[in-house]
């Protein structure tokens, strides 16, 4: 049995994705995988500290905390709403 999944294995055409991305890593292995890492520089990403990125006051106000509502407070100090 081990034959015919050999010749099963030899006939079956390797998968090529029909989706192909600009970048990230490509199945078939070619010459530019060279080009590409040797184009990019700089520190990989995530290398930076959590925290060290932009000051919450200097955010645009889309992306700033809304304050909380005296209501929200008096639920958390309650410990959540009540149930009836």
């Amino acid at each position: 049995m081990s034959s015919n999944t050999q010749r099963v294995w030899k006939v079956i055409k390797p998968h090529l994705p029909l989706i192909k991305f600009k970048r990230g890593g490509s199945v078939a292995k070619t010459g530019t995988d060279s080009v590409v890492s040797s184009s990019t520089s700089g520190p990989p990403i995530g290398s930076t500290p959590r925290g060290s990125g932009i000051e919450e006051e200097l955010m645009p106000k889309r992306y700033q905390r809304k304050p909380i509502t005296p209501l929200e407070m008096e639920m958390i100090e309650r410990g959540g709403p009540e149930i009836l």
